[in-house]
């Protein structure tokens, strides 16, 4: 994904940040920079300064500025100076947001695989195709329902070993995997239910203790220094004159 394309994102995460600040206190937010990208760390001082948040709370990373970076790299130089902050921290309890900023990468892509899971994989692959051209020889040949239910089955087992093992469904925004920074171990496949999603507010008793351990998590960034500074002086201009103009709402849930 571009940084030009992530802008369009980025802004809207910022525009929420304002609405945000109304339950949010300052020494309640992290920031974590980039210290190889000069302008990373820049702007990220230059936003905790307009939005009074303590210098302290800034984490600064090393790591290569590409968009993409190997879930390794992410534990390694991003999770890992975070726990660390957190560990150290008087009472990290109390931050409840991660801004990240210009500089930090934006994709986790999986790691690649050793000889052995290759080799595995491989196989497993191999297994799958044998058995997709078996369905489509019983279905020809008018076999039975079960027969052909059950190889639908089997493919169906098999394609999700692959999935798993190839780890193809592992990949996650950066910001995506920091709102779990608290939690040791999860399941990295697919997606898991956000406690803050308004749509789960049904299974109030499983998901809302968990609000206490997710981050909020949002992200300064575009294409260069000026235009996230730019994103950061219009949101604070925004909210000292008002918004004016037509407001669009999603309705799905008039009752909550």
């Amino acid at each position: 994904m571009s940084r030009k394309f992530f802008l369009f994102l980025c802004v809207i995460g910022i525009w929420l940040l304002p609405s945000l600040s109304q339950a949010l206190k300052p020494d309640e937010i992290l920031v974590i920079a980039n210290s190889r990208v000069p302008d990373s760390v820049r702007i990220a001082r230059y936003y905790m300064k307009k939005r009074n948040i303590p210098a302290s709370n800034l984490i600064k990373v090393k790591i290569s500025q590409k968009e993409r970076c190997p879930r390794e790299e992410y534990r390694r130089l991003i999770l890992a100076p975070l726990k660390r902050f957190l560990v150290l921290a008087d009472d990290d309890e109390k931050f409840r947001c991660i801004v990240t900023v210009y500089g930090v990468p934006l994709l986790i892509v999986p790691d690649r695989l050793d000889e052995e899971k290759e080799k595995r994989l491989v196989a497993k692959r191999l297994f799958l195709e044998m058995l997709k051209h078996k369905l489509e020889m019983a279905k020809e040949e008018g076999k039975e329902k079960e027969v052909i239910d059950a190889l639908k089955k089997d493919i169906d087992k098999v394609r999700d070993e692959v999935r798993k093992l190839g780890e193809t469904e592992q990949a996650a925004s950066v910001d995506s995997e920091l709102s779990l920074a608290r939690f040791d171990k999860y399941r990295l496949e697919m997606w898991l239910p956000n406690p803050y999603f308004v749509g789960y507010q049904k299974n109030k008793g499983k998901l809302v203790p968990l609000k206490k351990r997710v981050f909020m998590v949002s992200r300064l960034d575009g294409p260069d220094y000026k235009t996230v500074k730019r994103i950061i002086d219009d949101s604070i201009a925004v909210e000292n004159r008002g918004l004016t103009g037509i407001a669009y709402f999603d309705a799905r849930y008039p009752n909550v």
